[in-house]
């Protein structure tokens, strides 16, 4: 009985150290996630840019061509779907994280009660 103990209570502390893990990796990747979205503006702000242009070009062939297309429609924030990525992807790594860690928790209080 008490060599199967200790392989719980290592049960315990290996999911409780994974989930650990599984939630630290989102605050690893803060610097990372940010970088993305300072280049999801930039990459947002050149496209209105070049959508602005064009634009312009094309209201000066629609002047001279009667008929001419109209300009595209701006696409939706770039930035705003990428957070919504994010947040989607930290929400998952979050609640893996918390049952991994729940799980080793519930583990080592059988233990700890003699249940297990």
């Amino acid at each position: 009985m008490q060599e199967q103990m200790n392989w719980w209570e290592v049960a315990s502390s290996v999911l409780t150290f994974i989930g650990g893990g599984i939630l630290a990796v989102d605050a690893f990747r803060a610097r990372s996630n940010t970088k993305v979205r300072i280049g999801a503006r930039e990459l947002e702000e050149e496209i209105h840019k070049l959508l602005s242009q064009r634009a312009g070009a094309q209201s000066q062939v629609r002047t001279a061509i009667p008929g001419a297309s109209a300009a595209p429609a701006v696409p939706t924030s770039i930035p705003d779907q990428l957070e919504l990525s994010l947040a989607k992807r930290t929400r998952r790594l979050t609640i893996a994280g918390f049952v991994v860690v729940t799980a080793g928790f519930l583990i080592d209080l059988l233990v700890k009660l003699h249940v297990l």
